[in-house]
């Protein structure tokens, strides 16, 4: 699992966000009569989902937030909706999509430390990131072997004035 996952997630978000855009104003201009407010909220809708896709291929922590977040709850749902109401076959269909739909949460949870909240958009955080973590364990073993050393001489210091008495 690396950071692509949210790039995909990003790219799959955009692209079914045209697609029902281009499905509502093909029923807002043909068939269905709606009002000035109502279109209001739907562009709004499209907007902010097209805001989370960008995000998403950006690798933003609030994106994440705002995707898996809905996307768990109504997973959630459906889960225990299914179990309540279906029956025994059928049941484990619906099992199964409340499942899948709680994924995004476990891949945001996994790979939480290489998204970022806000960074140049260009930039490649993935290896910054292994950069960072490869330097901090570095100083962290060189000190350890400090250490090691340290009491390694202190040990054969005493043994070496006890041998002398």
């Amino acid at each position: 699992m690396n950071a692509n996952s949210f790039k995909a997630f990003g790219v799959v978000v955009i692209c079914l966000e045209l697609f029902g855009f281009c499905a509502s104003l093909d029923g807002i201009l043909g068939h269905a009569d709606f009002s000035s407010s109502q279109l209001l909220k739907m562009r709004v809708a499209f907007v902010a989902i097209f805001i989370v896709g960008v995000g998403l291929i950006g690798l933003r922590k609030w994106a994440a937030i705002y995707f898996s977040v809905p996307l768990f709850c109504m997973g959630l749902w459906i889960f225990w909706g299914s179990i309540e109401q279906g029956p025994f076959p059928w049941n484990l269909v619906f099992m199964l999509e409340g499942v899948s739909l709680m994924l995004p949460a476990v891949v945001t949870v996994r790979l939480w430390p290489y998204l970022s909240w806000r960074e140049k958009w260009f930039s490649d955080r993935t290896e910054t990131e292994r950069r960072r973590i490869a330097l901090s364990v570095y100083k962290s073993s060189v000190g350890r072997q400090r250490g090691v050393r340290r009491l390694g001489q202190q040990i054969r210091s005493r043994v070496m004035v006890a041998n002398n008495f």
